[in-house]
Order: C-alpha cells, then structure tokens, then sequence
C-alpha cells in the first residue's frame, strides 16, 4: 500500500484517550469489577492487589511502558504536529490518541485519496491541535466539517461534549 502511495480512503474514529497509565486499565486485568467500583472501594481493592509482589511489580513496568510510549510520540518525527508554538510557548499535545492517530492519517493516504474522521472538538479549537489544523486546512481540500455538541446522542458522554466530522481529499488547500 504505502509502495503505491497509500490508501485510497481512510475512514476513522479513534480513541479520545490518552497515552498515560490508567488504574482501571491495569486493575480490570487482576478483578473484573474494579472499573465499575465507587472510588474509595477502588482504593481498597487495589492497595489490596499491589500487596502482591507479582502485581506490584507488573504495575511498575505498566506505568514504564506508557512513559516511555509517551515519550516516543514526544519525541518521534513522525509525529512534529504535537507542539505547537503560540506566543513564543511550546504547547504540547498531552499524548493524546485522537491527535497522533489524525496526524498519522496525513502520511497513511495517498495524496489523491478522501479521509474521512470523527475526532473530539479539542482538534478543532484546542491550542495543542494548532499545527494539526493548519495542516489540514492547509494541505488538504476540506469538503465536510461539522461540528456537533452530544446532547443525548451518547449516554456515556457528557451532552456538552463537543467533537466534529471531517472529510476531506488529501492534497488541496482549503479556502478559509
């Protein structure tokens, strides 16, 4: 795919986590319940997992991996859309997936190729997602952009949850 320029559509909707150890990432492998605990038996429950040298240990090299992945994204190449400068300050993208998976999605289409991505509505006004946007309106031919609040649409998520559709041909610039 990528000798032949990349693919012809990408379609997405990544995940709005965050490259960070999570508790409930790590607890749920050990008890099964523990997402859906109430904090404080959250706190029991795992101060009575990591009494175990085997867990505790796992834990450890669990945080170690995330920080060295958060590093990674930090620092790679690949990824130089991460830390935008806004008024002589560096504002770095805390690790967050939506932001690497659309900066990756640049380099994964063809330049004649359509895309077309759900992302949370931090891409589209957060000032760590500045140089995703200037890319995008930039470098591509943005045809669908909408934006949308959750009210209801979603029960997990918060109705005033903001997050935004876009479609657009990989190479082009965008009138604006």
């Amino acid at each position: 795919v990528y000798e032949s320029g990349g693919f012809d559509v990408v379609i997405g909707n990544p995940p709005g986590d965050r490259v960070k150890p999570l508790r409930d990432d790590f607890f749920s492998k050990y008890d099964e319940t523990f997402r859906t605990r109430k904090p404080d038996d959250k706190d029991k429950k795992q101060e009575e997992l990591l009494s175990e040298n085997e867990i505790a240990a796992g834990r450890e090299a669990y945080q170690e991996e995330m920080e060295t992945r958060a590093e990674f994204f930090k620092n790679s190449p690949e990824y130089r859309l991460q830390r935008p400068e806004i008024d002589g300050r560096v504002k770095p993208n805390p690790s967050d997936l939506s932001a690497l998976f659309f900066e990756r999605v640049f380099s994964l289409a063809g330049d004649d190729s359509y895309v077309a991505q759900i992302l949370p509505g931090a891409i589209f006004n957060g000032a760590s997602c500045k140089d995703l946007r200037s890319h995008l309106l930039d470098n591509t031919r943005v045809d669908v952009l909408n934006i949308f609040e959750n009210q209801g649409v979603f029960d997990q998520i918060h109705g005033q949850y903001k997050f935004g559709v876009v479609v657009y041909k990989n190479r082009g610039t965008t009138d604006y």
